[in-house]
């Protein structure tokens, strides 16, 4: 089950969320209830794992969803790409940004 924990902001002003238990559809549909949709790649990399703001330790942990038709994660320390099935739960960072960002 999903559970939202804080959040945290980088150097851009773009905004994670903390999660645990997160799926794919989870972080999209938490994304939504704030009217707001998963960031895509070009949002979200690759400054994250450069980016002083986000401390080493939960980059090396977590996992970020993003916007795509594949149901991508990315991997916060280096900007990998990998798929889980959609039921799998991660420890997240969730990006919600909005088209008039």
């Amino acid at each position: 089950k999903l559970q939202v924990d804080g959040e945290i902001a980088d150097s851009r002003g773009l905004r994670f969320y903390l999660s645990e238990g997160a799926t794919w559809y989870q972080s999209r549909t938490f994304c939504t209830m704030k009217n707001r949709r998963l960031c895509s790649y070009d949002e979200i990399c690759p400054s994250i794992n450069n980016d002083d703001k986000i401390p080493n330790e939960m980059k090396m942990k977590r996992w970020v969803p993003m916007r795509s038709k594949g149901h991508l994660w990315i991997e916060a320390r280096n900007c990998g790409l990998t798929s889980f099935p959609d039921t799998a739960e991660h420890s997240g960072l969730i990006p919600c940004c909005s088209d008039s960002q």
